[in-house]
């Protein structure tokens, strides 16, 4: 059997971390960290002793899963802000051929940035969380001593103190998580007696994380309603940019499509306003307002869906032209 090349390979990590998205949004994806660390403390004395030196393997893997799914959400909800995505992902690599093979497999570019952020140590989720925050804030950002001062143990000596503890402990973590994947060691290792302790601290890193970032969505800048515009004026403009998006799709169709196309266009809209609305159903008043702000924050999400539909419709188009199908139908259209 032939060894795979290190493209396909790599396409195939990439297809991994889509499947295992399960078609969840990514701020989802990111999300379940929490809820799967709760789950590895509640489990602990349930699993033989043999296998208890894995939950330092998921303290490891959630810190690692967060921070992925976090890099990918960004790829989509800051994706009218290039100038954000150029500096969040000046230092992310990825071959031509794999960026190509995006538009042609069941994986987008969200999964590819995700596939790319690695974290082996706490230092590199401290250092990737800060990259994070100062690409979007557009200023020097520390994670987590910026955040702590405000959101954590405080700005005081003590403060400061105990977050380096935590550090301390979460570094001690991952190291003790080598040991034991790379070394076999079934023993607590470095004083981690009952790692049940170090999942809060784990636990604690990622509400900072999510803290911040909500905060950052919620300011003027990223807000879905600009200065000069009411919750109205907010939906119209983004059903111009649905309707914008479409007439970017009718430039690569045949003539023949553009019914289909009007068709799909107010189904696309429909289903918006549908799921909008249906969401909004919790609420017992102010119902019409929800619906609209759920609209308004699901367009720029299926933004990314409407544009690889346009990249495949293109390529069938180059590939597939009626002039090209009549011939192999032996068709003869009159045509010169």
């Amino acid at each position: 059997m032939a060894k795979p090349n290190k493209s396909s390979t790599k396409e195939l990590q990439i297809e991994s971390f889509a499947k295992r998205r399960a078609g969840r949004t990514y701020i989802a994806a990111a999300s379940a960290a929490r809820e799967r660390l709760l789950n590895l403390r509640s489990e602990y004395l349930a699993v033989p002793n043999a296998y208890r030196g894995y939950i330092m393997v998921g303290i490891c893997t959630c810190l690692e899963s967060h921070l992925k799914y976090c890099y990918a959400y960004a790829a989509e909800r800051f994706a009218d802000y290039p100038e954000v995505l150029k500096q969040l992902y000046k230092d992310i690599s990825v071959d031509i051929e794999t960026l190509i093979s995006t538009s042609a497999r069941s994986f987008h570019l969200s999964d590819v940035i995700a596939a790319n952020i690695k974290v082996s140590s706490v230092d590199t989720y401290l250092r990737l969380a800060s990259a994070f925050f100062t690409a979007i804030e557009g200023r020097q950002h520390d994670f987590p001593w910026d955040l702590s001062r405000v959101f954590g143990f405080g700005d005081d000596e003590n403060g400061k103190k105990l977050q380096a503890e935590q550090v301390d402990r979460l570094r001690n973590v991952f190291a003790a998580r080598h040991e034991f994947v790379h070394e076999a060691l079934t023993e607590p290792v470095l004083g981690l007696v009952d790692p049940r302790e170090y999942i809060d601290d784990a636990l604690q890193l990622i509400n900072l994380f999510d803290k911040n970032l909500e905060y950052i969505e919620m300011g003027p800048r990223f807000s879905a309603i600009n200065n000069d515009e009411g919750l109205p004026g907010a939906v119209d403009r983004n059903v111009e940019k649905v309707d914008a998006a479409f007439e970017h799709l009718k430039s690569f169709c045949e003539p023949r499509q553009h019914e289909r196309l009007e068709t799909f266009r107010k189904a696309f809209l429909a289903y918006l306003w549908a799921r909008s609305e249906f969401q909004a159903s919790v609420f017992l008043s102010f119902s019409s307002e929800s619906a609209a702000s759920e609209f308004i924050d699901l367009v720029p999400k299926y933004g990314a869906t409407l544009n690889e539909i346009a990249l495949k419709q293109k390529y069938l188009i180059a590939e597939f032209p009626l002039a090209k199908q009549y011939e192999e139908m032996g068709i003869d259209t009159g045509n010169p």
